[in-house]
């Protein structure tokens, strides 16, 4: 993955996140991947460029966890011209958002979302803990 990261640095597309010159393509943390540009034709590029690295390395990424999020001046916009190299089309992420690296993303971190899920999976687990036939000390 390290050589994914070095060819995207390469590249001369970049967002820019700040007034204040800070531009970023990509954050990749271990098999979790996200890529940012300017426009549509930009992001075709850098889905090209992953292709390609990916095919030098012998790498694989999941055809069902890709997406695509478009934003124009902060409001989110239906696309359909982002394709995989294959021809297939990236789907478009729905309005419950999507998740990086377990958290509930939009156009920003979903907190009110991220917190019910929580809550119900921690009552689910701690409802089958206290169905089980554990005694009180393993319990707790």
């Amino acid at each position: 993955m390290i050589q994914l990261t070095l060819v995207l640095r390469k590249t001369k597309i970049f967002y820019e996140v700040n007034n204040k010159g800070e531009r970023i393509n990509h954050p990749l943390f271990m098999d979790d991947l996200k890529l940012f540009a300017k426009d549509e034709k930009q992001i075709n590029s850098l889905v090209n460029t992953v292709k390609v690295v990916s095919e030098d390395i012998n790498m694989e990424f999941g055809l069902s966890k890709r997406g695509v999020l478009i934003m124009k001046r902060g409001k989110v916009v239906e696309s359909d011209c982002i394709c995989v190299p294959r021809g297939e089309k990236m789907r478009n992420i729905e309005e419950t958002g999507y998740r990086y690296l377990g958290v509930l993303e939009m156009n920003k971190i979903m907190h009110d979302q991220m917190k019910q899920q929580v809550k119900k999976e921690y009552t689910k687990r701690i409802r089958s803990i206290l169905k089980s036939k554990l005694n009180v000390g393993n319990i707790i």
